[in-house]
Protein backbone atom coordinates (compact mmCIF):
# COMPACT_ATOMS: atom_id res chain seq x y z
CA UNK A 1 0.00 0.00 0.00
CA UNK A 2 2.80 2.44 0.84
CA UNK A 3 4.53 1.71 -2.47
CA UNK A 4 1.33 2.55 -4.38
CA UNK A 5 0.98 5.82 -2.53
CA UNK A 6 4.64 6.59 -3.17
CA UNK A 7 4.27 5.88 -6.86
CA UNK A 8 1.25 8.12 -7.03
CA UNK A 9 3.10 10.84 -5.14
CA UNK A 10 6.03 10.47 -7.60
CA UNK A 11 3.59 10.80 -10.50
CA UNK A 12 2.09 13.88 -8.98
CA UNK A 13 5.57 15.33 -8.45
CA UNK A 14 6.49 14.53 -12.02
CA UNK A 15 3.43 16.32 -13.24
CA UNK A 16 3.88 19.34 -11.05
CA UNK A 17 7.71 19.39 -11.23
CA UNK A 18 7.87 19.59 -15.01
CA UNK A 19 8.91 22.91 -16.38
CA UNK A 20 5.74 24.15 -18.02
CA UNK A 21 5.35 27.47 -19.71
CA UNK A 22 4.38 30.44 -17.63
CA UNK A 23 0.90 30.55 -19.06
CA UNK A 24 0.39 26.85 -18.67
CA UNK A 25 1.31 26.95 -14.98
CA UNK A 26 -1.31 29.62 -14.25
CA UNK A 27 -3.96 27.58 -16.03
CA UNK A 28 -3.20 24.32 -14.25
CA UNK A 29 -3.22 26.09 -10.92
CA UNK A 30 -7.01 26.48 -11.14
CA UNK A 31 -7.91 22.96 -12.56
CA UNK A 32 -9.30 20.00 -10.53
CA UNK A 33 -6.26 17.88 -11.33
CA UNK A 34 -4.24 19.89 -8.90
CA UNK A 35 -6.81 19.23 -6.21
CA UNK A 36 -6.63 15.46 -6.79
CA UNK A 37 -2.90 15.46 -6.58
CA UNK A 38 -3.09 17.49 -3.42
CA UNK A 39 -5.54 15.06 -1.80
CA UNK A 40 -3.43 12.07 -2.67
CA UNK A 41 -0.33 13.70 -1.36
CA UNK A 42 -2.20 14.57 1.80
CA UNK A 43 -3.23 11.00 2.21
CA UNK A 44 0.35 9.79 1.84
CA UNK A 45 1.93 12.34 4.20
CA UNK A 46 0.94 14.33 7.26
CA UNK A 47 -1.59 17.09 6.69
CA UNK A 48 0.73 19.99 7.43
CA UNK A 49 3.31 18.73 4.99
CA UNK A 50 0.74 18.26 2.26
CA UNK A 51 -0.69 21.75 2.79
CA UNK A 52 2.76 23.30 2.59
CA UNK A 53 3.48 21.42 -0.62
CA UNK A 54 0.26 22.59 -2.21
CA UNK A 55 0.92 26.19 -1.02
CA UNK A 56 4.40 26.04 -2.52
CA UNK A 57 3.01 24.76 -5.80
CA UNK A 58 0.42 27.52 -5.89
CA UNK A 59 2.98 30.15 -5.05
CA UNK A 60 5.29 28.99 -7.82
CA UNK A 61 2.50 28.94 -10.36
CA UNK A 62 1.35 32.42 -9.28
CA UNK A 63 4.85 33.91 -9.50
CA UNK A 64 5.57 32.39 -12.86
CA UNK A 65 2.30 33.58 -14.36
CA UNK A 66 2.34 36.65 -16.62
CA UNK A 67 -1.44 36.76 -16.89
CA UNK A 68 -3.68 38.79 -14.56
CA UNK A 69 -5.10 37.20 -11.41
CA UNK A 70 -8.60 35.78 -11.51
CA UNK A 71 -11.61 37.99 -10.84
CA UNK A 72 -12.26 36.21 -7.61
CA UNK A 73 -8.80 37.04 -6.34
CA UNK A 74 -9.27 40.73 -7.14
CA UNK A 75 -12.64 40.82 -5.40
CA UNK A 76 -11.17 39.18 -2.36
CA UNK A 77 -8.30 41.67 -2.22
CA UNK A 78 -10.65 44.61 -2.48
CA UNK A 79 -12.87 43.18 0.23
CA UNK A 80 -9.85 42.71 2.42
CA UNK A 81 -8.74 46.35 1.97
CA UNK A 82 -12.25 47.76 2.08
CA UNK A 83 -12.92 49.86 5.09
CA UNK A 84 -9.20 50.24 5.97
CA UNK A 85 -7.94 53.84 6.44
CA UNK A 86 -4.87 54.79 4.46
CA UNK A 87 -2.03 55.42 6.87
CA UNK A 88 0.65 58.15 6.43
CA UNK A 89 4.02 56.38 6.26
CA UNK A 90 5.79 59.53 7.64
CA UNK A 91 5.72 60.15 11.35
CA UNK A 92 5.86 63.66 12.80
CA UNK A 93 9.50 63.12 13.78
CA UNK A 94 10.37 61.98 10.26
CA UNK A 95 8.60 64.98 8.74
CA UNK A 96 10.48 67.32 11.07
CA UNK A 97 13.77 65.65 10.22
CA UNK A 98 13.01 65.93 6.49
CA UNK A 99 12.16 69.63 6.82
CA UNK A 100 15.36 70.16 8.77
CA UNK A 101 17.38 68.40 6.07
CA UNK A 102 15.73 70.51 3.35
CA UNK A 103 16.41 73.68 5.31
CA UNK A 104 20.04 72.68 5.79
CA UNK A 105 20.31 71.87 2.07
CA UNK A 106 18.86 75.25 1.12
CA UNK A 107 21.24 76.94 3.52
CA UNK A 108 24.13 74.95 2.13
CA UNK A 109 23.14 75.87 -1.43
CA UNK A 110 22.80 79.54 -0.47
CA UNK A 111 26.23 79.46 1.16
CA UNK A 112 27.70 77.77 -1.93
CA UNK A 113 26.14 80.41 -4.18
CA UNK A 114 27.42 83.17 -1.93
CA UNK A 115 30.89 81.62 -1.79
CA UNK A 116 30.90 81.21 -5.59
CA UNK A 117 29.96 84.86 -6.09
CA UNK A 118 32.56 85.87 -3.55
CA UNK A 119 35.12 83.64 -5.24
CA UNK A 120 34.24 85.04 -8.68
CA UNK A 121 34.54 88.59 -7.39
CA UNK A 122 37.87 87.80 -5.74
CA UNK A 123 39.10 86.14 -8.93
CA UNK A 124 38.02 89.16 -10.97
CA UNK A 125 39.71 91.58 -8.59
CA UNK A 126 42.88 89.49 -8.56
CA UNK A 127 42.97 89.25 -12.35
CA UNK A 128 42.34 92.96 -12.72
CA UNK A 129 45.00 93.72 -10.10
CA UNK A 130 47.51 91.49 -11.89
CA UNK A 131 46.70 93.13 -15.21
CA UNK A 132 46.85 96.58 -13.61
CA UNK A 133 50.27 95.89 -12.13
CA UNK A 134 51.54 94.40 -15.37
CA UNK A 135 50.19 97.32 -17.36
CA UNK A 136 51.64 99.79 -14.88
CA UNK A 137 55.06 98.16 -15.12
CA UNK A 138 54.80 98.28 -18.89
CA UNK A 139 53.77 101.92 -18.67
CA UNK A 140 56.70 102.67 -16.35
CA UNK A 141 59.07 100.92 -18.75
CA UNK A 142 57.51 102.76 -21.68
CA UNK A 143 57.80 106.09 -19.86
CA UNK A 144 61.43 105.33 -18.98
CA UNK A 145 62.17 104.61 -22.62
CA UNK A 146 60.33 107.78 -23.63
CA UNK A 147 62.33 109.82 -21.15
CA UNK A 148 65.54 108.28 -22.46
CA UNK A 149 64.38 109.04 -25.98
CA UNK A 150 63.50 112.64 -25.07
CA UNK A 151 66.84 113.07 -23.28
CA UNK A 152 68.68 111.76 -26.33
CA UNK A 153 66.60 114.02 -28.56
CA UNK A 154 67.38 117.04 -26.36
CA UNK A 155 71.05 116.14 -26.35
CA UNK A 156 71.00 115.59 -30.10
CA UNK A 157 69.17 118.87 -30.65
CA UNK A 158 71.69 120.72 -28.44
CA UNK A 159 74.56 119.11 -30.34
CA UNK A 160 72.93 119.97 -33.67
CA UNK A 161 72.33 123.57 -32.63
CA UNK A 162 75.90 123.86 -31.42
CA UNK A 163 77.25 122.49 -34.69
CA UNK A 164 74.90 124.71 -36.69
CA UNK A 165 75.94 127.79 -34.76
CA UNK A 166 79.60 126.97 -35.35
CA UNK A 167 78.93 126.33 -39.02
CA UNK A 168 77.17 129.68 -39.38
CA UNK A 169 79.94 131.47 -37.58
CA UNK A 170 82.60 129.85 -39.75
CA UNK A 171 80.62 130.65 -42.92
CA UNK A 172 80.16 134.32 -41.98
CA UNK A 173 83.82 134.69 -41.13
CA UNK A 174 84.94 132.96 -44.35
CA UNK A 175 82.57 135.18 -46.39
CA UNK A 176 83.87 138.36 -44.78
CA UNK A 177 87.47 137.24 -45.25
CA UNK A 178 86.86 136.24 -48.87
CA UNK A 179 87.99 132.63 -48.39
CA UNK A 180 86.13 131.14 -51.34
CA UNK A 181 87.30 127.55 -50.82
CA UNK A 182 86.09 127.47 -47.23
CA UNK A 183 82.82 129.18 -48.20
CA UNK A 184 82.08 126.57 -50.88
CA UNK A 185 82.93 123.63 -48.60
CA UNK A 186 80.96 124.99 -45.67
CA UNK A 187 77.97 125.81 -47.88
CA UNK A 188 77.93 122.22 -49.17
CA UNK A 189 77.76 120.96 -45.59
CA UNK A 190 75.18 123.54 -44.55
CA UNK A 191 72.80 122.62 -47.36
CA UNK A 192 72.47 119.09 -45.96
CA UNK A 193 70.85 120.29 -42.73
CA UNK A 194 69.80 123.92 -43.29
CA UNK A 195 67.17 125.46 -45.50
CA UNK A 196 68.36 128.31 -47.76
CA UNK A 197 71.93 127.92 -46.54
CA UNK A 198 73.06 130.50 -49.13
CA UNK A 199 71.11 133.18 -47.21
CA UNK A 200 72.53 132.21 -43.81
CA UNK A 201 72.56 135.22 -41.49
CA UNK A 202 73.94 136.15 -38.07
CA UNK A 203 71.87 137.16 -35.07
CA UNK A 204 71.37 140.65 -36.49
CA UNK A 205 70.17 139.46 -39.87
CA UNK A 206 73.36 140.18 -41.81
CA UNK A 207 73.63 137.56 -44.56
CA UNK A 208 76.71 135.89 -46.06
CA UNK A 209 76.42 138.21 -49.08
CA UNK A 210 76.21 141.26 -46.81
CA UNK A 211 79.38 140.11 -45.00
CA UNK A 212 81.15 139.49 -48.29
CA UNK A 213 80.08 142.99 -49.49
CA UNK A 214 81.37 144.48 -46.24
CA UNK A 215 84.65 142.61 -46.77
CA UNK A 216 84.85 143.81 -50.39
CA UNK A 217 85.61 140.40 -51.93
CA UNK A 218 84.17 140.40 -55.47
CA UNK A 219 84.90 136.70 -56.07
CA UNK A 220 83.07 135.71 -52.89
CA UNK A 221 80.14 137.98 -53.85
CA UNK A 222 79.88 136.32 -57.25
CA UNK A 223 80.24 132.84 -55.69
CA UNK A 224 77.36 133.47 -53.29
CA UNK A 225 75.23 135.02 -56.05
CA UNK A 226 75.88 131.93 -58.16
CA UNK A 227 74.63 129.80 -55.25
CA UNK A 228 71.40 131.81 -55.32
CA UNK A 229 71.97 134.37 -52.55
CA UNK A 230 69.40 137.19 -52.49
CA UNK A 231 71.19 140.55 -53.25
CA UNK A 232 68.45 142.68 -51.63
CA UNK A 233 67.88 141.05 -48.22
CA UNK A 234 68.17 143.75 -45.52
CA UNK A 235 70.26 143.11 -42.42
CA UNK A 236 70.91 145.06 -39.24
CA UNK A 237 69.16 148.46 -39.27
CA UNK A 238 67.70 147.60 -42.68
CA UNK A 239 71.03 147.88 -44.48
CA UNK A 240 71.33 145.84 -47.71
CA UNK A 241 74.61 144.39 -49.10
CA UNK A 242 74.98 147.27 -51.62
CA UNK A 243 74.35 149.81 -48.86
CA UNK A 244 77.22 148.35 -46.79
CA UNK A 245 79.55 148.13 -49.84
CA UNK A 246 78.89 151.81 -50.64
CA UNK A 247 79.34 152.83 -47.01
CA UNK A 248 82.69 151.03 -46.75
CA UNK A 249 83.92 152.30 -50.14
CA UNK A 250 84.23 148.98 -52.06
CA UNK A 251 83.67 150.25 -55.63
CA UNK A 252 84.29 146.87 -57.35
CA UNK A 253 81.88 145.17 -54.99
CA UNK A 254 79.25 147.85 -55.71
CA UNK A 255 79.62 147.33 -59.46
CA UNK A 256 79.31 143.54 -59.15
CA UNK A 257 76.22 143.85 -56.99
CA UNK A 258 74.58 146.27 -59.43
CA UNK A 259 75.19 143.88 -62.33
CA UNK A 260 73.48 141.03 -60.42
CA UNK A 261 70.29 142.92 -59.48
CA UNK A 262 71.12 144.81 -56.28
CA UNK A 263 68.69 147.73 -55.98
CA UNK A 264 70.44 151.07 -55.32
CA UNK A 265 67.09 152.70 -54.40
CA UNK A 266 66.69 150.79 -51.11
CA UNK A 267 67.20 152.75 -47.94
CA UNK A 268 68.04 151.83 -44.35
CA UNK A 269 65.68 152.20 -41.37
CA UNK A 270 66.95 155.74 -40.95
CA UNK A 271 66.04 156.55 -44.58
CA UNK A 272 69.56 156.73 -45.99
CA UNK A 273 70.10 155.35 -49.50
CA UNK A 274 73.37 153.78 -50.78
CA UNK A 275 74.04 157.01 -52.71
CA UNK A 276 73.73 159.04 -49.49
CA UNK A 277 76.34 156.98 -47.64
CA UNK A 278 78.65 156.22 -50.61
CA UNK A 279 82.30 156.60 -49.60
CA UNK A 280 84.02 157.94 -52.73
CA UNK A 281 83.03 159.99 -55.75
CA UNK A 282 83.64 157.12 -58.15
CA UNK A 283 80.99 155.07 -56.36
CA UNK A 284 78.50 157.98 -56.53
CA UNK A 285 79.25 158.45 -60.22
CA UNK A 286 78.67 154.76 -60.97
CA UNK A 287 75.37 154.90 -59.11
CA UNK A 288 74.28 158.01 -61.03
CA UNK A 289 75.21 156.42 -64.36
CA UNK A 290 73.53 153.12 -63.66
CA UNK A 291 70.46 152.22 -65.78
CA UNK A 292 67.75 151.27 -63.29
CA UNK A 293 65.91 149.30 -66.02
CA UNK A 294 68.75 146.78 -65.88
CA UNK A 295 68.15 146.41 -62.12
CA UNK A 296 64.45 145.80 -62.64
CA UNK A 297 65.15 143.21 -65.34
CA UNK A 298 67.70 141.47 -63.12
CA UNK A 299 65.28 141.55 -60.19
CA UNK A 300 62.59 139.97 -62.38
CA UNK A 301 65.01 137.26 -63.45
CA UNK A 302 65.93 136.63 -59.83
CA UNK A 303 62.26 136.36 -58.82
CA UNK A 304 61.77 133.85 -61.65
CA UNK A 305 64.67 131.80 -60.32
CA UNK A 306 63.20 131.99 -56.81
CA UNK A 307 59.80 130.86 -58.11
CA UNK A 308 61.41 127.99 -59.98
CA UNK A 309 63.23 126.92 -56.83
CA UNK A 310 60.03 127.21 -54.81
CA UNK A 311 58.24 124.97 -57.28
CA UNK A 312 61.09 122.49 -57.11
CA UNK A 313 60.85 122.45 -53.32
CA UNK A 314 57.09 121.92 -53.55
CA UNK A 315 57.65 119.15 -56.06
CA UNK A 316 60.12 117.48 -53.70
CA UNK A 317 57.68 117.89 -50.84
CA UNK A 318 54.88 116.39 -52.93
CA UNK A 319 57.15 113.50 -53.85
CA UNK A 320 57.96 113.03 -50.17
CA UNK A 321 54.25 113.05 -49.30
CA UNK A 322 53.53 110.61 -52.11
CA UNK A 323 56.31 108.35 -50.88
CA UNK A 324 55.03 108.59 -47.32
CA UNK A 325 51.52 107.70 -48.48
CA UNK A 326 52.83 104.75 -50.47
CA UNK A 327 54.76 103.59 -47.42
CA UNK A 328 51.62 104.01 -45.31
CA UNK A 329 49.57 102.00 -47.79
CA UNK A 330 52.15 99.19 -47.77
CA UNK A 331 52.28 99.28 -43.95
CA UNK A 332 48.47 99.17 -43.82
CA UNK A 333 48.35 96.09 -46.06
CA UNK A 334 50.98 94.35 -43.93
CA UNK A 335 49.11 95.33 -40.79
CA UNK A 336 45.80 93.95 -42.13
CA UNK A 337 47.50 90.70 -43.18
CA UNK A 338 49.11 90.25 -39.75
CA UNK A 339 45.80 90.99 -38.04
CA UNK A 340 44.09 88.27 -40.09
CA UNK A 341 46.88 85.85 -39.25
CA UNK A 342 46.53 86.69 -35.56
CA UNK A 343 42.77 86.15 -35.67
CA UNK A 344 43.20 82.82 -37.45
CA UNK A 345 45.86 81.71 -34.94
CA UNK A 346 43.65 82.58 -31.98
CA UNK A 347 40.69 80.73 -33.48
CA UNK A 348 42.85 77.67 -34.12
CA UNK A 349 44.07 77.88 -30.53
CA UNK A 350 40.49 77.84 -29.29
CA UNK A 351 39.75 74.87 -31.55
CA UNK A 352 42.71 72.91 -30.14
CA UNK A 353 41.63 73.64 -26.56
CA UNK A 354 38.09 72.48 -27.35
CA UNK A 355 39.43 69.26 -28.86
CA UNK A 356 41.51 68.60 -25.74
CA UNK A 357 38.58 69.28 -23.38
CA UNK A 358 36.36 66.97 -25.44
CA UNK A 359 38.92 64.17 -25.24
CA UNK A 360 39.18 64.55 -21.47
CA UNK A 361 35.39 64.63 -20.96
CA UNK A 362 34.80 61.60 -23.19
CA UNK A 363 37.54 59.62 -21.46
CA UNK A 364 39.67 59.13 -24.55
CA UNK A 365 42.97 57.25 -24.23
CA UNK A 366 45.81 59.13 -22.56
CA UNK A 367 47.88 58.94 -25.74
CA UNK A 368 45.24 60.92 -27.61
CA UNK A 369 44.99 63.44 -24.74
CA UNK A 370 48.76 63.92 -24.91
CA UNK A 371 48.52 64.53 -28.66
CA UNK A 372 45.92 67.26 -28.13
CA UNK A 373 48.17 68.85 -25.50
CA UNK A 374 51.03 68.89 -27.98
CA UNK A 375 48.73 70.53 -30.53
CA UNK A 376 47.86 73.21 -27.98
CA UNK A 377 51.54 73.82 -27.24
CA UNK A 378 52.36 74.09 -30.94
CA UNK A 379 49.47 76.48 -31.50
CA UNK A 380 50.58 78.61 -28.53
CA UNK A 381 53.87 79.20 -30.33
CA UNK A 382 51.97 80.13 -33.49
CA UNK A 383 49.85 82.62 -31.52
CA UNK A 384 52.96 84.15 -29.91
CA UNK A 385 54.61 84.58 -33.31
CA UNK A 386 51.43 86.01 -34.86
CA UNK A 387 51.08 88.42 -31.91
CA UNK A 388 54.69 89.59 -32.26
CA UNK A 389 54.26 90.04 -36.02
CA UNK A 390 51.03 91.97 -35.49
CA UNK A 391 52.66 94.27 -32.92
CA UNK A 392 55.60 94.93 -35.25
CA UNK A 393 53.24 95.62 -38.15
CA UNK A 394 51.18 97.96 -35.97
CA UNK A 395 54.30 99.83 -34.91
CA UNK A 396 55.40 100.23 -38.52
CA UNK A 397 51.93 101.44 -39.44
CA UNK A 398 51.99 104.08 -36.70
CA UNK A 399 55.47 105.20 -37.75
CA UNK A 400 54.25 105.46 -41.35
CA UNK A 401 51.31 107.58 -40.19
CA UNK A 402 53.66 109.75 -38.13
CA UNK A 403 55.97 110.17 -41.11
CA UNK A 404 53.06 111.23 -43.28
CA UNK A 405 51.85 113.71 -40.65
CA UNK A 406 55.34 115.16 -40.32
CA UNK A 407 55.64 115.44 -44.07
CA UNK A 408 52.26 117.08 -44.48
CA UNK A 409 51.98 119.19 -41.34
CA UNK A 410 55.45 119.82 -40.00
CA UNK A 411 55.58 116.86 -37.64
CA UNK A 412 52.89 117.80 -35.14
CA UNK A 413 52.18 114.76 -32.97
CA UNK A 414 48.61 113.50 -32.90
CA UNK A 415 46.88 113.07 -29.54
CA UNK A 416 45.62 109.63 -28.59
CA UNK A 417 41.86 109.26 -29.13
CA UNK A 418 39.34 108.85 -26.31
CA UNK A 419 38.34 110.48 -23.03
CA UNK A 420 40.58 109.30 -20.18
CA UNK A 421 38.87 107.22 -17.48
CA UNK A 422 40.21 105.18 -14.57
CA UNK A 423 39.40 101.46 -14.39
CA UNK A 424 37.96 102.13 -10.92
CA UNK A 425 35.53 104.65 -12.40
CA UNK A 426 34.51 102.44 -15.30
CA UNK A 427 31.32 101.27 -13.58
CA UNK A 428 30.15 104.86 -12.98
CA UNK A 429 31.19 106.16 -16.39
CA UNK A 430 30.36 103.17 -18.59
CA UNK A 431 27.49 101.29 -16.92
CA UNK A 432 25.76 103.86 -14.70
CA UNK A 433 26.62 106.74 -17.06
CA UNK A 434 26.75 109.27 -14.23
CA UNK A 435 26.00 112.70 -15.66
CA UNK A 436 24.41 111.13 -18.76
CA UNK A 437 27.60 111.86 -20.73
CA UNK A 438 27.68 108.74 -22.92
CA UNK A 439 23.93 108.78 -23.62
CA UNK A 440 23.99 112.45 -24.60
CA UNK A 441 26.66 111.66 -27.22
CA UNK A 442 24.07 109.58 -29.09
CA UNK A 443 26.61 106.79 -29.57
CA UNK A 444 27.49 103.48 -27.96
CA UNK A 445 30.76 103.53 -25.97
CA UNK A 446 34.09 102.25 -27.28
CA UNK A 447 36.52 101.29 -24.48
CA UNK A 448 40.19 101.51 -25.49
CA UNK A 449 42.27 99.61 -22.96
CA UNK A 450 45.74 98.35 -23.88
CA UNK A 451 46.10 96.69 -20.45
CA UNK A 452 43.08 94.36 -20.87
CA UNK A 453 41.60 95.30 -17.45
CA UNK A 454 38.31 96.51 -18.92
CA UNK A 455 37.87 93.22 -20.77
CA UNK A 456 38.16 91.29 -17.49
CA UNK A 457 35.78 93.68 -15.72
CA UNK A 458 33.11 93.31 -18.41
CA UNK A 459 33.44 89.51 -18.50
CA UNK A 460 32.59 89.25 -14.79
CA UNK A 461 29.53 91.53 -14.73
CA UNK A 462 26.07 90.34 -15.78
CA UNK A 463 26.46 90.88 -19.52
CA UNK A 464 26.26 88.99 -22.79
CA UNK A 465 29.99 88.88 -23.55
CA UNK A 466 31.06 88.10 -27.13
CA UNK A 467 34.69 87.27 -27.97
CA UNK A 468 34.81 88.34 -31.62
CA UNK A 469 37.86 86.14 -32.22
CA UNK A 470 35.99 83.01 -31.12
CA UNK A 471 34.32 81.00 -33.86
CA UNK A 472 31.92 79.56 -31.29
CA UNK A 473 30.91 83.01 -30.01
CA UNK A 474 30.53 84.35 -33.56
CA UNK A 475 28.35 81.46 -34.69
CA UNK A 476 25.40 83.13 -36.42
CA UNK A 477 22.67 81.62 -34.25
CA UNK A 478 24.56 82.03 -30.98
CA UNK A 479 25.48 85.63 -31.83
CA UNK A 480 21.85 86.35 -32.73
CA UNK A 481 20.66 84.92 -29.40
CA UNK A 482 23.29 86.96 -27.53
CA UNK A 483 22.09 90.18 -29.15
CA UNK A 484 18.41 89.37 -28.69
CA UNK A 485 18.95 88.10 -25.12
CA UNK A 486 20.77 91.28 -24.06
CA UNK A 487 17.87 93.36 -25.39
CA UNK A 488 15.21 91.03 -23.92
CA UNK A 489 16.69 91.03 -20.40
CA UNK A 490 18.00 94.61 -20.47
CA UNK A 491 21.72 94.06 -19.95
CA UNK A 492 24.94 95.05 -21.75
CA UNK A 493 26.09 93.39 -24.96
CA UNK A 494 29.91 93.40 -24.96
CA UNK A 495 31.79 93.01 -28.26
CA UNK A 496 35.45 92.40 -27.37
CA UNK A 497 37.80 92.95 -30.32
CA UNK A 498 40.88 92.22 -28.16
CA UNK A 499 44.06 93.51 -29.84
CA UNK A 500 42.96 92.59 -33.36
CA UNK A 501 41.90 95.44 -35.65
CA UNK A 502 39.29 93.49 -37.66
CA UNK A 503 36.10 95.57 -37.48
CA UNK A 504 35.31 94.73 -41.14
CA UNK A 505 35.50 91.01 -40.35
CA UNK A 506 33.09 91.45 -37.44
CA UNK A 507 30.71 93.28 -39.74
CA UNK A 508 30.75 90.33 -42.18
CA UNK A 509 29.95 87.92 -39.33
CA UNK A 510 26.94 90.04 -38.39
CA UNK A 511 25.83 90.08 -42.04
CA UNK A 512 25.37 86.31 -41.84
CA UNK A 513 22.48 87.00 -39.46
CA UNK A 514 21.04 89.99 -41.26
CA UNK A 515 22.50 92.27 -43.90
CA UNK A 516 23.77 95.51 -42.34
CA UNK A 517 22.98 94.32 -38.80
CA UNK A 518 26.16 95.68 -37.20
CA UNK A 519 25.61 99.15 -38.67
CA UNK A 520 22.01 99.15 -37.44
CA UNK A 521 23.16 98.05 -33.99
CA UNK A 522 25.91 100.66 -33.73
CA UNK A 523 23.86 103.61 -35.03
CA UNK A 524 20.93 102.47 -32.80
CA UNK A 525 18.44 102.24 -35.67
CA UNK A 526 17.89 98.58 -34.66
CA UNK A 527 16.26 99.84 -31.46
CA UNK A 528 13.74 102.05 -33.28
CA UNK A 529 10.18 100.79 -33.83
CA UNK A 530 11.17 97.47 -32.17
CA UNK A 531 13.38 96.60 -35.12
CA UNK A 532 15.20 94.05 -32.95
CA UNK A 533 12.11 91.79 -33.15
CA UNK A 534 13.22 90.93 -36.69
CA UNK A 535 15.90 88.78 -35.03
CA UNK A 536 13.31 86.51 -33.37
CA UNK A 537 12.90 82.92 -34.55
CA UNK A 538 10.09 80.45 -33.77
CA UNK A 539 12.64 78.17 -32.13
CA UNK A 540 13.47 80.82 -29.47
CA UNK A 541 10.47 79.81 -27.33
CA UNK A 542 7.90 81.65 -25.23
CA UNK A 543 10.51 83.73 -23.39
CA UNK A 544 11.13 85.67 -26.58
CA UNK A 545 7.52 86.40 -27.51
CA UNK A 546 6.87 90.02 -28.48
CA UNK A 547 5.07 90.69 -25.21
CA UNK A 548 8.15 89.67 -23.20
CA UNK A 549 10.23 92.64 -24.43
CA UNK A 550 9.82 95.48 -21.94
CA UNK A 551 10.65 98.99 -23.16
CA UNK A 552 11.55 100.27 -19.69
CA UNK A 553 13.98 97.41 -19.03
CA UNK A 554 15.57 97.87 -22.46
CA UNK A 555 15.88 101.63 -22.02
CA UNK A 556 17.49 101.33 -18.59
CA UNK A 557 19.70 98.28 -19.01
CA UNK A 558 20.60 97.51 -22.61
CA UNK A 559 23.71 99.02 -24.17
CA UNK A 560 26.24 97.86 -26.73
CA UNK A 561 29.84 98.19 -25.50
CA UNK A 562 32.77 97.72 -27.86
CA UNK A 563 36.14 96.91 -26.23
CA UNK A 564 39.56 96.91 -27.87
CA UNK A 565 43.16 96.54 -26.72
CA UNK A 566 44.36 98.26 -29.89
CA UNK A 567 46.01 101.59 -29.07
CA UNK A 568 44.88 103.10 -32.36
CA UNK A 569 41.41 101.80 -33.40
CA UNK A 570 40.27 102.30 -36.98
CA UNK A 571 38.93 105.70 -37.99
CA UNK A 572 35.58 104.14 -38.91
CA UNK A 573 35.18 102.66 -35.43
CA UNK A 574 36.21 105.91 -33.72
CA UNK A 575 33.78 107.92 -35.84
CA UNK A 576 30.79 105.70 -34.99
CA UNK A 577 31.35 105.36 -31.21
CA UNK A 578 32.03 107.44 -28.10
CA UNK A 579 35.65 106.61 -27.23
CA UNK A 580 36.82 106.10 -23.65
CA UNK A 581 40.51 105.40 -22.98
CA UNK A 582 41.37 103.54 -19.78
CA UNK A 583 44.38 105.13 -18.12
CA UNK A 584 46.89 102.85 -16.47
CA UNK A 585 47.32 103.28 -12.73
CA UNK A 586 49.61 101.67 -10.20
Amino acid sequence: MASKVASKVGAAKAKTGAAPKAGATSKTAGKPAAGKVASKVAAAKPKSTAASKVGATKTKSSVGSKGPPKAGAKTGLKKGLKGKKKEDPWSAEQKSAACSIQARFRGFKARKDFEKKKSDKAAMEKEIEDLRRKAWLQEVEYERKQQDKRRREVQEEARRRKEEAKLKRDLLEAAYDGEDGDVEELLSRARQTMKEAENTADGNGNTLLSEAAAGGSVSTIELLLAWGADPNLPGEFGRTPIWRACFLGHAAAVKSLLEHGADPRTSSQSGETPHNVANGQDIKDSLDAWDIAVTERKMAEFELVKETKRLEVEKEAAAAVSGARAALEAAQKQHDFCQKQLKHSRQEMEKRITEHDTCVLEGKPQELVEVTLQHIKGQEEAVEKATADAKEATMKLQLAKLQLRETEAGGEEEELPGQLVSIRDLDDVLLKDVGNVVRSSGKWPLVIDVSGQASVFLRYIDSNYVNTLSKASMDANKLRRNILGAIRYGKPLVLDLLEVDMWDEVERDFDLIQRGLLSRLIDKSLMQNEGYLELRRDSDGDDYENSMFDDYRIEKGFKCIVVTSNKYPSDALLASTYALRVKVQK
